[in-house]
């Protein structure tokens, strides 16, 4: 009997014991996944804040290149204008030129 106790309370310690175990390295593989997946999280926010600090970086990039764009474009719009406006007077300036010749010789 006493034989048939000790090996009862053999089985039941050892069973506590791997009960003990199971719950642990559950503990540890929760530990583990948490973690890891604060790590991820914590490396998707860095990732996030890296590339949503690109996208910044480019959207201020094109909002430059287009102010460049657009005064490039305004000053030949001007250049175009004074152009025009000294080809208008050089042509005045040739057809008087030829009306002061054709009726100034008389």
């Amino acid at each position: 009997m006493e034989g048939e106790d000790t090996g009862t309370k053999g089985e039941a310690l050892k069973s506590q014991i791997a009960i003990r175990c199971m719950r642990a390295n559950f503990l540890i593989s929760s530990l583990k996944s948490l973690q890891a997946y604060r790590n991820a999280s914590t490396r998707d926010d860095g990732e996030e804040e890296d590339k949503r600090d690109r996208l910044l970086r480019t959207i201020t990039n094109l909002k430059i290149e287009l102010a460049r764009e657009r005064e490039m474009n305004r000053q030949i719009r001007i250049f175009s204008s004074v152009e025009a406006f000294f080809c208008i007077l050089v042509l005045l300036s040739l057809w008087s030129f030829c009306l002061t010749f054709a009726f100034g010789s008389e």
